[in-house]
């Protein structure tokens, strides 16, 4: 790859005086012209009583042309374009810039995109306006115009679209990488700064960092009333808590992730679900810890279910997910009798999980 300071993608219309005033601007190593089967004559030509783009330079860049098929296509144009700047970064290593001055209003358009898309600097050739259409020969310089509102609107729309769909994290880089970038506009940074907090606060909620979840969102409590009190019953904070939360937490956090297809990491999390239901039900309503079951306050068929599982090596009592909802049933329990009721389907989802790369499965 040949290092250069800058390479200059410009469209070359009717008139050279505006190409020959931004490419002396500029000054680039590397030049890549788009341009029309008529226009692109004028580069390497005299044309029309007018000496060539090329001879009005008092150094010599390296140049392509890219001719563009149908001048009042945008995609034709954006086609020829998006190859020049392909070129460029497969050769050249460098600041890379688009003018759109040339050319036809498809070609601008096509520009426009191309620089907005890759976050490139866009110019165009300014100067004394003769009238609305034509700006008087020699008074012409080059000026940036690059797209920010665009720009800005067409990334926090997508940055937007990842966090509703659940995509938290990935909401969160791509706002990370946009700030490096792009700094935010004038006027913005509040709006910036609060989608960036937001994003952060839903994508720790999704890797249970609920203290820091809850510590963002306390900021913005009024417009985010519902998820803040659920916060604090799933941290223990509130009265009104009914203590199943974390079982209701981690369920939405499994259904988020069978929406973007990753399907094991639902299971799995569903799988614990199923388990800490379990484990609250015994806890909340009896006082019994699944994973050091004391015995000698339960009637004798659970004492004695339960006695079927005590550990022989640290002699504690420790239930499974099945064993922990046949207590419940033994118990009276609901849960334990629609677990009970369902077995067989839910055994065949547990054999999904088992053989998931993430529990058992190779």
């Amino acid at each position: 790859m040949i290092k250069v300071k800058k390479a200059l993608i410009i469209s070359v219309g009717g008139s050279p005086e505006p190409i020959v005033s931004s490419i002396k601007h500029h000054k680039p190593e590397v030049v890549f012209f788009i341009a029309s089967k008529e226009s692109y004559r004028q580069i390497e030509e005299t044309f029309d009583g007018k000496p060539s783009i090329l001879s009005q330079l008092n150094f010599k860049p390296t140049y392509s042309i890219y001719i563009v098929s149908d001048v009042d296509s945008i995609d034709s144009c954006y086609e020829e374009a998006e190859k020049a700047l392909n070129e460029i970064r497969r050769t050249f290593d460098g600041e890379v810039i688009i003018d759109y001055t040339g050319g036809t209003k498809s070609m601008s358009v096509a520009l426009a995109f191309l620089a907005a898309r890759e976050g490139l600097s866009l110019y165009f050739a300014s100067g004394v306006r003769e009238n609305a259409l034509k700006i008087v020969d020699g008074t012409q310089f080059s000026r940036l115009n690059s797209p920010q509102l665009f720009l800005w609107d067409a990334k926090i729309r997508e940055i937007k679209a990842y966090f509703e769909y659940g995509l938290y994290y990935i909401a969160l880089m791509t706002l990370e990488d946009f700030q490096k970038e792009f700094p935010a506009l004038v006027g913005k940074e509040a709006i910036l700064s609060k989608i960036y907090l937001l994003c952060r606060a839903f994508n720790a909620w999704d890797d249970f960092e609920h203290e820091l979840a809850l510590k963002i969102l306390n900021q913005y409590r009024v417009e985010y009333q519902k998820q803040v009190i659920f916060l604090e019953k799933v941290l223990g904070r509130r009265r009104d808590s009914s203590g199943y939360e974390k079982a209701i937490d981690l369920f939405y956090n499994a259904r988020r992730r069978a929406k973007v297809k990753r399907y094991d990491d639902a299971v799995c999390r569903i799988y614990r679900t199923i388990e800490m239901l379990a484990e609250l039900r015994l806890k909340i309503k009896y006082g019994i810890e699944g994973s050091d079951v004391d015995p000698s306050s339960l009637f004798p068929a659970a004492r004695n279910f339960c006695e079927k599982y005590r550990d022989r090596q640290d002699g504690k009592i420790k239930l499974a997910l099945t064993p922990k909802y046949e207590l419940l049933n033994i118990l009276g329990d609901e849960f334990g009798k629609i677990f009970l009721n369902r077995r067989d389907g839910l055994r065949n989802f547990l054999k999904y999980r088992n053989s998931s790369i993430l529990a058992h499965g190779q």
